[in-house]
């Protein structure tokens, strides 16, 4: 029976070790001090610019936190990713004993304030995903599909789309999401799966919309983030294309950046320089000062019928863009509450 390894007796580290320690520390020298964790918790309060941009400021923040967060966790080989769970195993058999309690604290301290503040600003994938990490890991391997929203008046509008993409050319997986069974009823969902490579995915099912209601157009971003791709080309139910909708994965620009956006109609000039000075942190990019808003040529901005994004470079964004389109969308006149949809067009 062989001898028990004494208390810091040498052990040999395993590949991987010297990233593990780097992540580490990283996450333990980025720990907030007590003023900064209150700061970053407290409830928040306010309304309208105000509270746009505080939760864009903690939004940024949580960023940081979080990607470090999941460097320490995340664990790559080729094509497969999982989280490690066995963090506080791991030090116990690689920290040094001196060092492995306040290094334990300081780990254990950081888990609990991220976890506190996921849980402020993005409450809603709790149905589904068990944390966030969770949701992001599940797109790693999610490939490249086509995502839209649909109800009972749209259906019969993707009956005819979705034929002509396969016609196109377009080999691509799809889901098509819907909020409840009041919103797609059976018959059509059936019709909808018959129809090679597509799917239907209940939305209500996947996030918590308790003190507010997920509905209409505010679905669109909350069907991309919970859909299982992590390239997603998102179309509105009504449009049509004369190519091949892959080619858009191949645009310069999103191979660029992760992300291709369209215009929306330039008409209704307004100006809305003023309002993004208010709630953009300085410096204000150069994208933004060339934008409609900024120049005033109009008050749309971004048409929403079509858009491609790889969630796993811009997860954080997408948490960010479902909580403008949830919890803070609606206004309250009565209650003096100004919500996103008060201040620019929600579709």
């Amino acid at each position: 029976m062989p001898k028990p390894r004494p208390v810091g007796a040498h052990k040999i580290q395993p590949e991987g070790h010297a990233r593990f320690v780097a992540s580490l520390q990283r996450v333990v020298a980025m720990l907030p001090d007590e003023i900064h964790v209150r700061e970053l918790l407290r409830s928040v309060e306010g309304t309208g610019k105000e509270k746009l941009r505080e939760m864009g400021l903690r939004s940024r923040a949580f960023k940081v936190f979080y990607e470090a967060w999941e460097d320490l966790h995340f664990v790559t080989h080729g094509n497969s990713i999982h989280i490690r769970a066995d963090v506080v195993q791991y030090l116990r058999d690689y920290e040094d004993p001196v060092a492995l309690a306040q290094t334990l604290r300081s780990y254990e301290a950081f888990r609990f304030f991220l976890q506190r503040l996921s849980t402020l600003l993005f409450p809603w994938t709790a149905p589904y995903f068990a944390d966030h990490m969770t949701l992001h890991s599940h797109f790693f391997k999610g490939g490249r599909g086509m995502v839209f929203t649909a109800g009972d008046d749209q259906a019969p509008f993707l009956l005819t789309s979705i034929p002509t993409f396969r016609r196109l050319g377009c080999n691509l997986p799809i889901e098509v999401l819907y909020l409840g069974d009041s919103d797609l009823g059976e018959d059509f969902r059936a019709q909808l799966e018959m129809l090679p490579g597509v799917v239907t995915r209940d939305l209500s099912q996947m996030v918590e919309d308790e003190g507010w209601r997920l509905a209409g157009w505010a679905a669109k971003p909350f069907a991309i983030l919970m859909s299982s791709f992590r390239e997603v080309i998102f179309v509105d139910a009504d449009a049509l294309f004369f190519r091949n909708p892959e080619i858009l994965f191949e645009d310069p620009s999103y191979a660029g950046t992760g992300a291709l956006f369209f215009n929306d109609r330039r008409i209704m000039p307004e100006s809305k320089k003023r309002w993004l000075q208010q709630i953009l942190p300085k410096p204000i990019s150069k994208q933004v000062r060339q934008s409609y808003f900024w120049t005033g040529e109009s008050g749309h901005m971004q048409e929403s019928g079509v858009v491609v994004v790889d969630k796993w470079k811009h997860f954080v964004a997408l948490l960010f863009v479902t909580r403008m389109n949830g919890p803070d969308r609606d206004g309250n006149k009565d209650a003096g509450i100004t919500g996103v949809y008060d201040m620019v067009y929600g579709d």
